[in-house]
């Protein structure tokens, strides 16, 4: 076999030729490996001769699968003696020529490109350093007493904020339409549940009272048949009820934490959310660090990568519609969208994260940032110790695909840690 390398830019050409010898055996190869395919009149199944099947077929009945099982081989093999070239698509093949006499043909791909990095050291950037202190900590108090609170009878005129049971009966023109009635609707005033304008206006009534709101549906209702239509609500309040908040003490707590007193939960609180800051300024100020080091490299980026991109985008978003029990297809059918359309919307996105993983690649290669045994052990007995188990037992059951994710958590941490170090947050 002989094999030439032909660069171009952002291409590879391999052009590969088999001599007669060479494409006989493989040739003769795939008969072996396919002849049960066959079954002529005179022969059992699989034993037909080889030539018997080509008289019958044509002399290159066998060619495809020849191919087929050859060309792996070779392709590995030629990649193998050129380490620095790494494609990204799948090889193009174009035959010149393919008959007895051998083989000859070329695979062409495209490849990874280079990277011309811009400045990725002495950058300005911006601090972050977000305050956190008592008022904080009382509104997120104050999110969790909204949470335990109880409803109670409220003896007195409809507040906003105030959850009302009710019946009502809706018509337009004085005639009633589809879904407008309903019996001890549960309803809370300043929710937004309601068409606007229904809500404001039972401010003001009773339990024991009716009373018939007029209203106007939105233009952009989502019936048609209602939108911008005026109508009249005939509603019977049957309760109110209004919030009652548990008092910011001890047993508030005891009852929503492990804490005995209301203080040690409040510095619970108040340290979960400096370090819930702490967490999101980091991931501010690396963004920003990334964008501008990302800006400044220039690549001649292949449309494979995009694709591929595009592809791994529209898997992951298939995914998580599949938590939220939505299948892609009925999705594309809701919203009036494809698969083409969704990659369309996304190809700059595609094309900047294509851009970021370069540009990682190039900085991790120029400054040698490498990841160590030591660096992964350290990760696992961070992890072991989380959970209380003891790090041999953990290491031992984590397999091949989590362990490379450790890998690139690792490999991505010592990486921000050198920007952070080699450029200027002030």
């Amino acid at each position: 076999m002989h094999c030439e390398v032909e660069r171009q830019k952002g291409k590879v050409k391999f052009s590969f030729k088999l001599d007669a010898a060479e494409w006989e055996k493989a040739v003769n190869d795939a008969y072996l490996k396919t002849k049960n395919k066959y079954q002529l009149g005179g022969f059992r199944k699989g034993k037909a001769p080889r030539k018997i099947i080509e008289h019958i077929y044509g002399p290159s009945v066998f060619f495809e699968d020849a191919f087929n099982n050859v060309f792996p081989k070779l392709y590995a093999e030629a990649l193998d003696k050129e380490p620095d070239i790494y494609p990204v698509s799948q090889p193009d093949i174009d035959f010149q020529s393919i008959d007895g006499n051998g083989a000859a043909f070329t695979a062409e791909v495209f490849t990874k490109p280079e990277v011309k990095l811009g400045a990725y050291k002495g950058l300005a950037c911006k601090l972050v350093k977000t305050q956190v202190g008592d008022a904080e900590a009382d509104a997120e108090i104050e999110k969790a007493r909204e949470r335990v609170a109880r409803k109670v009878e409220a003896a007195r005129p409809i507040r906003n904020g105030d959850f009302v049971t009710l019946d009502y009966s809706g018509s337009v023109g004085g005639e009633k339409f589809k879904g407008g009635t309903a019996e001890k609707q549960e309803l809370e005033i300043g929710g937004g549940s309601f068409i606007p304008g229904f809500e404001d206006k039972l401010i003001g009534a009773a339990a024991g009272e009716e009373k018939d709101i007029a209203v106007t549906f939105p233009a952009d209702y989502h019936a048609k048949d209602l939108a911008g239509k005026e109508a009249v609500f005939h509603c019977k309040i049957h309760e109110v009820k209004q919030k009652e908040l548990p008092a910011p003490d001890d047993d508030f707590a005891k009852d929503v934490s492990s804490f005995d007193t209301f203080k040690e939960y409040k510095d619970d609180v108040l340290a979960k959310l400096i370090l819930a800051a702490e967490k999101k300024d980091n991931a501010e100020m690396e963004n920003e660090i990334l964008e501008k080091v990302v800006q400044g490299a220039e690549a001649d980026i292949p449309p494979p990568m995009i694709d591929s991109q595009l592809d791994s985008m529209l898997k992951d978003f298939e995914y998580r519609l599949m938590y939220q029990g939505m299948k892609l297809e009925d999705y594309f059918k809701y919203t009036k969208t494809t698969a083409e359309g969704f990659k369309k919307d996304r190809a700059e996105d595609a094309k900047k994260a294509v851009m970021t993983r370069l540009t990682i690649e190039a900085i991790l290669k120029a400054e040698d940032i490498k990841v160590e045994d030591a660096d992964i052990d350290g990760k696992i007995q961070s992890a072991a110790a989380e959970i209380e188990k003891p790090f041999e037992e953990y290491k031992n059951g984590i397999n091949a695909r989590e362990l490379d994710y450790i890998k690139n958590d690792v490999l991505m941490e010592k990486f921000i840690a050198f920007l952070k170090a080699n450029n200027k947050f002030a």
